[in-house]
């Protein structure tokens, strides 16, 4: 069985690159393509190229699904060793050239969204860091909402809450929707003042 490579160090440029090819590749495939991780937040050093991707006619699973699915897995193998084959993630060890340095292995992660996921909640929690994608789901609880597998819902009414845009996504938590490159920051882990605001009478 194929392995991945431990935490392989890829600059940002070389792996922004690869990932646009990839992009590219994939674009024909599917209803939106973005590169998310690492890449997105602008980190020096990479250790894996991360995307999302939104299947055609997502909401017809049955009659869209398979024929994606099959075309992205094809795809998929020409970069590398398949490691995980789901229908929400695949992972591939595949390898890219660094000018200078030659071959190296490098992790190539796909996130497809799938209803009843929505494409603003996994953009954001795959985007990363993974402490604040951690932080706005707990704090949602705090509002009586429940963020789970892409999607949040009231726990009072089991209303879905929709989360078309990060924006929706950061809203619902109460945390500031900053650009991708400065959400490792102090800020981004700051609540807005409206939740301030409750949070003097009711401790979270």
């Amino acid at each position: 069985m194929p392995e991945l490579s431990d935490r392989p160090r890829v600059p940002w440029e070389v792996a922004a690159r690869f990932a646009q090819h990839i992009s590219a590749e994939l674009t024909p495939l599917a209803v939106r393509v973005k590169t998310v991780g690492s890449i997105r937040r602008r980190k020096p050093i990479v250790h894996d190229i991360e995307l999302l991707i939104e299947p055609p006619n997502a909401a017809d699973l049955f009659g869209a699904e398979a024929p994606f699915l099959d075309n992205i897995r094809a795809k998929a193998a020409q970069w590398g060793d398949l490691v995980k084959n789901g229908d929400r993630y695949i992972q591939i060890a595949g390898r890219l050239y660094v000018l200078g340095e030659g071959e190296r292995p490098v992790n190539i992660d796909l996130f497809l969204c799938h209803p009843p996921a929505e494409w603003g909640s996994l953009l954001a929690i795959r985007t990363g860091p993974a402490e604040l994608g951690e932080l706005a789901v707990t704090r949602m609880k705090f509002f009586d909402l429940q963020h789970e597998r892409g999607y949040c819902v009231n726990r009072r009414t089991g209303e879905l809450m929709p989360t078309p845009t990060e924006d929706e996504f950061f809203r619902l938590a109460r945390l500031p929707c900053l650009p991708p490159s400065k959400r490792h920051t102090p800020a981004a882990f700051q609540p807005t003042e409206e939740v301030s605001r409750v949070r003097r009478s009711a401790p979270f």
